[in-house]
């Protein structure tokens, strides 16, 4: 039996993350409460969306700003809607409120996939990680970070549909 190298494993686990993110699934976990299925369908589709534009741009994000300030980023978009009162201003619509959003998404598969056996992370630890890591380990957690989201990247392409193959497929 072979052993799989570390970007096969990451690979194989980036996959179903991927898959799930698809709008179907989306809206069987996330969106099941609403009152129709045609507006869950629409929330999972805009769910889907925002994560495929994050995830797609994510590796230049961190070769930009640095892994603990994209991190960072996630961290403070993931936790923004869960902190906001629930009568926004702006969104008078209280059904949009979820708790998830893509940041926080994205922060989780990128936690998941950076975890092996000795750490194992979720998307408040990873960053304390980071924080705490000297230049080598922070090299090489900036090293798996662009490993993993390149995977996410690649699976995101193949299986999450963009704007344009909606409006192809449309007509």
């Amino acid at each position: 039996m072979m052993n799989n190298i570390r970007s096969q494993k990451m690979a194989q686990a980036a996959y179903p993350l991927v898959e799930k993110m698809q709008a179907t699934h989306l809206k069987d976990e996330y969106f099941k409460n609403e009152e129709s299925d045609e507006k869950a369908l629409k929330m999972a589709q805009s769910l889907s969306a925002k994560y495929r534009t994050l995830a797609l741009n994510f590796p230049s994000m961190i070769l930009q700003s640095g892994l603990s300030q994209t991190i960072g980023f996630l961290l403070a978009k993931g936790s923004l809607k869960e902190n906001e009162p629930a009568e926004n201003k702006h969104d008078k619509d209280k059904s949009k409120k979820t708790k998830v959003n893509e940041h926080l998404l994205l922060l989780r598969h990128l936690a998941k996939l950076l975890s092996d056996e000795q750490n194992k992370y979720d998307e408040n630890s990873l960053h304390e990680k980071i924080l705490q890591a000297d230049l080598a380990e922070y090299q090489l957690l900036t090293r798996k970070a662009l490993d993993a989201s390149s995977c996410l990247k690649r699976y995101t392409q193949a299986l999450l549909e963009s704007e344009k193959d909606k409006g192809k497929a449309n007509e």
